[in-house]
């Protein structure tokens, strides 16, 4: 069977070591070139970022250009402030703080829906 057409799915896909930093590298080969994605101090926060860089396509480079590790899942993008975990986008707001609270009550919920949900209707 030919890999050619199967997604690559591994959790490190995209990502290296970079041994004598100790740091992650986040790369995607396109067309032939490679792109460069930003170069993150823990395997979490590159995973985190290569997630978001797919659901996105790849166009964005947001940690590149404008990614903010105090607030991790959130990504400002123009003018708003959108949610993504894990391949999955979970909203937009206008301000930083109500990002973040939403973001809070994301994490809270366990990235659960029908939990998320049902916790706005309880509050």
């Amino acid at each position: 069977m030919s890999k050619g057409g199967l997604k690559n799915k591994s959790p490190l896909r995209n990502i290296n070591l970079i041994k004598n930093l100790g740091q992650y590298r986040l790369t995607k080969s396109i067309k032939g070139k490679t792109n460069y994605y930003g170069q993150f101090n823990n395997i979490e926060e590159a995973i985190i970022m290569r997630d978001i860089e797919e659901l996105c396509d790849w166009k964005y480079k947001l940690h590149v250009n404008n990614y903010n590790p105090k607030h991790p899942f959130i990504q400002k993008i123009g003018q708003s402030y959108h949610i993504y975990y894990r391949n999955e986008y979970f909203g937009c707001c206008d301000k930083l703080e109500d990002a973040e609270a939403e973001r809070d009550i994301c994490i809270k919920c366990n990235w659960d829906w029908d939990k998320i949900v049902e916790y706005d209707l309880e509050g």
